[in-house]
């Protein structure tokens, strides 16, 4: 079993989409595309978590690597 290390915090699915702002199951898409950080943890059936800084992490990487661009629009500006 993974252990969670002193001050980490866990986030659901509605917790990472409202960050992004996008919806719950865009998230899930773009998890399994790989495009957004695989999940930490499945607690239940209907209960899976993520590392907040895991997200955290992402959101840092989005915004250094696409600084003129919405990290969920494609190159040729069609939002996905």
């Amino acid at each position: 079993m993974k252990e969670i290390k002193q001050n980490k915090s866990l986030c659901r699915i509605k917790d990472v989409a409202k960050r992004l702002g996008i919806g719950e199951s865009t998230a899930w898409r773009y998890v399994k595309k790989g495009e957004l950080p695989q999940p930490y943890a499945k607690l239940s059936k209907c209960c899976t978590v993520w590392l907040e800084s895991d997200i955290d992490q992402y959101i840092e990487d989005q915004a250094l690597t696409n600084t003129d661009q919405n990290p969920f629009e494609d190159i040729e500006g069609v939002t996905r």
